[in-house]
Parts: structure tokens; sequence; C-alpha cells
């Protein structure tokens, strides 16, 4: 009986460690299950954090380029509106220029017009007429050189078969005759600074200011398509009479300009 007790006892006990032995197993198999989860999770976060960063350092990256891109436009914008101004306050100056010495020479051609007549209101000889002042010759180079340098800027939009005098010219004629007579002087302008030898551009731009009432550079045509046309050779002798266009003047206010007309008339 006490052999049975012992040896049940025995078997008892190493249940006991059978289960202890289990139960610590099972112990370490659920630790290292957690750790290696736990390292997992470590590894994704890490993982995560690391894609994040990039993200973040490529978003910065792309956000300096932007910015030095709209810096670099702005730069250059404002460089364009600051050249722009620039121009536009030199064409200002330009045309201020220009408008005091048309003034200027308009002072002086009124002048010269009534030194030239007579008490009977003649003209005086030509040698008297081509002296001019030197103060009168110097504005006309000026003018001249920049109406060259204006001619390119004037022309560019005119396309490659419309850079002729001719064709300018036919323009002016069709636009007089529709009674555009600014439009005229426009073309006939454009013209004469591809072909100041054509007396026709002069005369029929000075029939135009004569419509317009512009007195004076009618007589200032008039005398340089006069001048192309001497000597008054049968050449040039059918031309001539189309520069006779003093009747059609206001009598009243300017005799003097009728008596330059009359008297180119009488050439």
């Amino acid at each position: 009986m006490g052999s049975a007790l012992a040896n049940y006892s025995q078997q008892g006990n190493q249940k006991r460690l059978t289960r202890k032995s289990s139960d610590q197993h099972q112990d370490k198999l659920s630790t290292e299950s957690k750790a290696k989860v736990e390292r997992q999770q470590a590894e994704k976060k890490y993982a995560l954090q690391t894609m994040m960063k990039l993200e973040q350092e490529e978003r910065e990256s792309i956000q300096k380029i932007k910015e030095s891109l709209r810096q670099k436009t702005t730069a250059e914008l404002e460089t364009w509106q600051q050249k722009q101004k620039d121009i536009q306050i030199e064409k200002h100056s330009e045309i201020i220029q220009v408008t005091a010495k048309q003034s200027t020479q308009r002072e002086v051609c009124e002048a010269k017009a009534r030194s030239d007549f007579t008490v009977k209101g003649g003209l005086k000889s030509r040698t008297q007429q081509e002296e001019l002042p030197a103060l009168e010759l110097a504005q006309e180079q000026a003018e001249a050189r920049r109406a060259s340098s204006d001619t390119l800027e004037d022309l560019k939009d005119l396309q490659e078969e419309q850079r002729n005098p001719d064709w300018l010219k036919d323009k002016g004629d069709k636009c007089f005759a529709i009674g555009d007579y600014q439009g005229a002087v426009n073309a006939y302008s454009l013209a004469i600074k591809l072909n100041r030898k054509l007396p026709a551009l002069f005369s029929n731009r000075a029939a135009c200011h004569l419509k317009l009432r512009n007195l004076h550079k009618a007589i200032e045509d008039s005398s340089q398509a006069l001048e192309l046309l001497t000597p008054a050779v049968p050449a040039n002798a059918a031309a001539r009479p189309e520069l006779m266009c003093g009747e059609e003047l206001p009598s009243a206010s300017c005799s003097s300009t009728q008596k330059v007309f009359k008297s180119i008339r009488l050439l």
C-alpha cells in the first residue's frame, strides 16, 4: 500500500513538472510573439516616419523651386515693366521735342514766307528763297536724321509687298477719293520715307493738307514738289499745273497763303 502511494505521488509530481514546463514554454512563446509584433510595429513606424520625412523634404524642395521661379518671374516682370515705363518716358520726351521743333520750324517758315513776299504780293527770287537761316538748316538736318531712324519703326508693321512707294501712293489715292484725307496723308508720308524723289507724293500730300486746312504743310509739300519738278522742261510741264489748288483756300483769312499758290501757279 505504501509503495502504491509513493508511486502515485511521484506521478503527480511528474505531471506538475510537465505542466509547469509547458506553461513556461507557452509563456516564452507568447513573450517572443509579443516581442516580434512590437518589433514589426516599430519597424513599420520607422519606415512610415522615414517615408513621411522624405516626402516632407521633397515638398520643401519643390516649394523652394517654385519660390525661386516665382521670384525670377517677378524680377523679370518688374524689369520688363520698368523698361516699358522708360520707353514711354523716352517716347513722351521725343514727342515733346518733336512738337517743340515743329513749332519752331513753323514759326521760321511763317517768318520766311512773310519775308519772301513783295509789296505787290509777288515772290522773291528762288535764290533768296533757298537762303535758309543756319538755325533752320540745322533743324532740318536733325529732323531728317530722326525721320531716317523712325522709318524702320514706322514700316515694321507693313508686309513686304506693302513696302513699296507705288503701292502706298495707290493706297493714299484711294483714301483721298473716299474723303479719308488723314489716312491719305499717312500713306503718302510712308511712301515719302521710302522715296523722296517722287514729286507726285508731295503734291498729293499737299492736296490732303489743303483739305485738312493744314496750310503751312500744304505750302511746304507744294514747294518740295516744285523743287523736284525743276527745271520746267516739257517732261515736268504736265505735272506742274497739278499744284495749282490755291482757289480752294479761304479768301479772307489766308490771303498770303493764296498768293503763294497763285505764284506757284505761274511757275
